[in-house]
C-alpha cells in the first residue's frame, strides 16, 4: 500500500502525536508499505524532502500558541502527491492538514482514516472569551467533519466515550498507540550518572520525573505544590519539556519553600529522552487531559513506577498499588510518594509488574498490525461503493 499520513505538528517536537506517527511509519515500512508524511512548513513556502512534504503556512498564535494554518489549493506538491497515487490517507490532527487531507482524498478518490488524539474539553481555556463558538459550537464543527471519515480511530476507551457523548456517529475503532519498548528498556548506568551530574543531583536524592508539554492542561502546578511539602525529603522534581506555561511554572517553583527541588530542562531531543527516564526514580503526572498518555508507557518500558492522578486514560495501565499508584488528592500523593522514595525494592517490584501486565498490549508492532487491518478494510469497502 501507499499511505499518506498528515499532521499539523512540527516533526522535530516531542509529542504523543509525533511518536504515534513515527512509530506507525517505521513499522509500516518494515511490512513493505510505502509511507509519506504531509505536515506544515515553518514559512509561507512549500518544502519537500525525500519522504516528507511541508505545506507553506502562517501562524495563528492568537488561537493557540504555535498553531499554523494553510488553505487547500492548487500547488506543485498537490500534483506530486496525486501522481504518487496513494491508496489511503490517514490524518492525525483536526487542523489545516485535515482540510488538505479532505481535499486530497476527494481528488484521488481514496478512503480517509483519522485518528482522534485530543480531548478538547481541556483546551477551551486557550480561546479568547470573545469567541462566539463556545464549546457547543466547537463540538458541532467536530461532529460535522467526523461524518466525512471512512473510519475514526481513537486511542482509548476514554476517548471513545467522549466522542459518543458528543454524538459523533462515524464508525469507531479503539486502537491504543504502541511504543518501541526496546528503545527505552536499555538501561545505561553511565547515562544515569551523566544526567544526575549535569543537574547537580545527589545519588541519594529521589527524582520525580515529568516528561511532556508544559501547557496549562498538564496540571504541572499541582506537582510543584505537592513536591514542595516538608513531608518529602531528599527529592527533586524534574520537568522535561517546553510549552506555553513553562515561564509561569519556573516562577511558581522559585516562590516555593524549596526552590532547589525543581529542575526545568526545557526541550530535549527525542533521541536523548531514554537517558532522562533512566536517570529518574519515579514517573509522575497530574494530568487528566490525556487521551492515552504515551509517556506513561515509555516510563513503564524504562522500569519506572508510575504515580499519577486518577484518570480514565489510566484504566488499563495502572492497577493501583500493584503496577503503579493512582492518587486523588494531596494526602494520597504524599503517602504514595513517601512510600516509593523510602523503598527502592518496592519501586523495582512495581515497575516489573507494570511491564509484565502491559508490555505486550502496547507495542508498536501490535499497534501497526491493527491499523493495517483498518486500512485494508477501508480500501475494500471504498472499492465496493464505487
Amino acid at each position: 500500500m501507499k499511505i499518506l499520513i498528515t499532521s499539523d505538528l512540527d516533526t522535530s517536537v516531542v509529542t504523543g502525536v509525533n511518536t504515534s506517527v513515527f512509530n506507525l511509519k517505521r513499522e509500516l515500512e518494515k511490512k513493505g508499505h510505502e509511507v509519506r508524511i504531509l505536515t506544515l512548513s515553518d514559512s509561507l513556502h512549500d518544502k519537500k524532502g525525500k519522504e516528507n512534504y511541508r505545506l507553506g503556512s502562517f501562524h495563528i498564535d492568537f488561537i493557540y500558541p504555535g498553531l499554523s494554518f494553510t488553505l487547500p489549493r492548487k500547488r506543485r506538491l498537490t500534483k506530486e502527491l496525486l501522481e504518487w497515487h496513494p491508496d489511503i490517507i490517514h490524518s492525525q490532527m483536526e487542523g489545516a492538514t485535515l482540510l488538505y487531507a479532505f481535499f486530497l482524498s476527494r481528488k484521488a478518490r481514496i478512503p480517509h482514516v483519522h485518528t482522534w488524539h485530543t480531548d478538547y474539553s481541556h483546551y477551551f481555556h486557550y480561546l479568547p472569551p470573545s469567541y462566539l463558538l463556545g464549546k457547543k459550537g466547537m463540538y458541532a464543527i467536530l461532529r460535522f467533519i467526523s461524518k466525512k471519515f471512512d473510519m475514526l480511530i481513537v486511542p482509548s476507551q476514554k476517548t471513545y466515550d467522549e466522542i459518543k457523548i458528543h454524538r459523533m456517529h462515524t464508525p469507531l475503532k479503539i486502537i491504543p498507540t504502541g511504543i518501541h519498548f526496546e528503545l527505552y528498556a536499555k538501561e545505561n548506568p553511565q547515562s544515569r550518572n551523566k544526567i544526575r551530574q549535569r543537574y547537580g543531583i545527589a545519588e541519594n536524592e529521589c527524582i520525580f520525573l515529568f516528561i511532556g508539554r508544559t501547557g496549562k492542561e498538564k496540571n504541572i502546578e499541582e506537582l510543584i505544590r505537592y513536591c514542595d511539602s516538608d513531608r518529602l525529603k531528599n527529592i527533586r522534581l524534574m520537568v522535561v519539556g517546553s510549552g506555553t506555561n513553562l515561564s509561569h511554572l519556573r516562577q511558581l517553583a522559585l516562590k516555593s519553600r524549596h526552590p532547589e527541588r525543581f529542575i526545568f530542562t526545557g526541550l530535549i531531543k527525542p533521541d536523548n529522552l531514554p537517558m532522562y527516564y533512566h536517570a529518574a526514580d519515579i514517573f509522575v503526572s497530574a494530568s487528566t487531559s490525556e487521551t492515552q498518555g504515551l509517556t506513561y508507557l515509555e516510563a513503564v518500558a524504562s522500569s519506572l513506577p508510575l504515580l499519577c492522578r486518577n484518570d480514565k486514560a489510566l484504566k488499563n495501565i495502572i492497577k493501583n498499588e500493584e503496577s503503579g499508584f493512582i492518587y486523588n488528592n494531596r494526602a494520597e500523593f504524599l503517602k504514595y510518594a513517601s512510600k516509593l522514595c523510602k523503598h527502592p525494592e518496592l519501586r523495582k517490584n512495581i515497575a516489573q509488574k507494570a511491564l509484565l501486565s502491559i508490555g505486550k498490549q502496547y507495542t508498536d508492532k501490535a499497534f501497526t498490525q491493527s491499523v493495517e487491518k483498518i486500512y485494508l478494510k477501508c480500501i475494500a469497502d471504498y472499492q465496493r461503493k464505487k
